[in-house]
């Protein structure tokens, strides 16, 4: 009974680990998000604040290469990589991407801030 354990023991252990499968475009809707900058200074007051920040591509080239980056900071500050999948299909819609200059109620920074 016990070599037949160690046999079954040894059979699971040779499986593949069940990883999580992220689709590619839930990366770029995360890199096109709203993001809070905590304890941003203001190169016009001087201030420490808040800011949001969103990225937007200006432009669509033929063909879009992407860093695939798999660490994270831990709440200790040391790298972790994530176990995870990542699905990519033959083509993929960015257009909500698309940058279209200042939206209302964007207040910009002034390209000559002290």
């Amino acid at each position: 009974a016990k070599r037949q354990k160690n046999a079954a023991d040894t059979e699971a252990s040779k499986e593949p680990p069940v990883r999580l499968r992220v689709p590619m475009i839930k990366c770029f809707e995360a890199m096109g998000a709203e993001s809070v900058i905590d304890g941003y200074k203001s190169p016009v007051t001087g201030q420490l604040g808040l800011a949001s920040q969103t990225r937007r591509l200006a432009s669509f080239p033929k063909y879009l290469l992407c860093h695939i980056r798999r660490y994270v900071l831990a709440e200790d500050w040391t790298p972790k990589k994530l176990d995870v999948l990542l699905s990519a299909p033959d083509s993929i819609d960015l257009e909500f991407l698309r940058g279209a200059g200042p939206q209302p109620g964007e207040e910009l920074l002034p390209d000559d801030a002290p």
